[in-house]
């Protein structure tokens, strides 16, 4: 849920909707768990107090304690923490890190994520590390050591991409790409020693045909429109992408890796990529992101644990019949058990964008809104 949508939710207050006529009448057969569904939706703001929050990039550089009562919100520019606290609404204290030295961050760090026990994981584009809540660094993680197995021409992997921690069995997972295979893989390494293996994802070697570039002498443009993505939680990991609803579990605990395909009654299942990813003009490129983005984008997996249930947001872009009105999706929800069989799926005609770095807490979803430069929050209660 962006800013546009909730300019009348801030004006309101407090708003409800009812989503039970979905457009397609696939979403009210019998068994579907959200053919009935309804929401409130209210929006907070984070008191700043005395100190600058700069959201410049929104949450994409936060990340959340266990419990959701806390958000680690990364300045990267300027290496300030903030520690917010949710259930307060307020920020707790903030850090500063230094650039260089024994204790310095990664340079500009692109993800933060919060590995409990007072310790961060900070990625950078070299060098990555785990840093305490007292700005001391107390593991280096040098993308040059590490040494997975069956693995000898390195410059082919990007083995810290979406590098993610499973901090309780000392694990580091990502999503290696080789370039000239068009391979997806799962990187699996010790914290420590930073050996490990790789575990091959055939099945989302068809994505990489979203990777789109166009080079004109020494410039180039890309995009890329189905990007590969990877979460840890609850000893498992989730590899997903914004192409399709299909989706890979790893589990930790039994070392299996398991491949999970839906039919839904409301949207395609994955994207259909253009005809080549190589394109010969800069009109060719627009064309193909354009018709790349017009059809169904999948958001990530969202964990409710007060119902013991997934969620999942997707949504496709409206045609623009008007280039100077602001553009709108249709958005749609899914919900799936623990062992993610899908259980319901609706549209959501209220929301015109998936929300914004959303994340539940204590049975409600939140999402990141920018209200006026200040962190808000929309939360919205959902009933079915």
């Amino acid at each position: 849920m962006n800013k546009q949508l909730l300019i009348g939710v801030l004006m309101l207050g407090l708003v409800s909707f009812s989503c039970g006529n979905s457009k397609n009448t696939g979403s009210n057969t019998e068994g579907n768990m959200l053919k009935n569904l309804s929401f409130t939706a209210d929006t907070v703001l984070v008191d700043p107090g005395d100190y600058l929050l700069n959201i410049q990039f929104g949450l994409l550089k936060a990340d959340f304690s266990d419990d959701g009562k806390y958000l680690y919100h990364l300045h990267p520019s300027d290496q300030v923490l903030s520690v917010i606290d949710l259930d307060k609404l307020k920020i707790e204290r903030q850090i500063k890190y230094e650039k260089e030295g024994p204790n310095g961050m990664p340079d500009f760090a692109i993800t933060t994520q919060f590995l409990g026990d007072n310790k961060l994981l900070f990625l950078g584009m070299q060098n990555s590390g785990i840093f305490n809540l007292k700005a001391e660094k107390l593991t280096s993680l040098n993308r040059d050591s590490v040494k997975l197995e069956g693995i000898t021409t390195e410059k082919d992997y990007t083995f810290f991409y979406q590098l993610e921690a499973a901090p309780k069995h000392n694990l580091l997972f990502s999503v290696p790409n080789n370039v000239e295979s068009a391979q997806y893989s799962l990187g699996i390494f010790d914290m420590d020693s930073l050996n490990g293996k790789v575990i091959g994802l055939p099945e989302f070697g068809f994505l990489s045909n979203f990777e789109l570039i166009f080079r004109e002498g020494r410039s180039s443009s890309t995009a890329n429109t189905a990007s590969v993505q990877l979460s840890t939680e609850r000893d498992q990991v989730l590899v997903y992408s914004q192409g399709t609803s299909s989706f890979y579990r790893y589990d930790i605990l039994k070392d299996t890796l398991v491949f999970k395909t839906y039919e839904h009654k409301l949207v395609p299942n994955q994207k259909t990529p253009p005809a080549s990813p190589q394109l010969k003009s800069k009109e060719e490129f627009d064309e193909a992101v354009n018709y790349t983005k017009d059809q169904i984008s999948f958001g990530e997996f969202l964990w409710d644990k007060s119902r013991d249930l997934y969620f999942r947001f997707g949504s496709i872009r409206k045609p623009i019949l008007d280039p100077q009105a602001p553009p709108k999706n249709e958005v749609f929800l899914f919900a799936y058990d623990s062992d993610f069989n899908l259980l319901g799926e609706v549209e959501l005609k209220e929301l015109n964008f998936q929300p914004s770095w959303p994340f539940f807490k204590d049975g409600k979803l939140w999402s990141y809104v920018n209200v006026e430069d200040e962190l808000g929050f929309a939360v919205m209660d959902f009933k079915f």
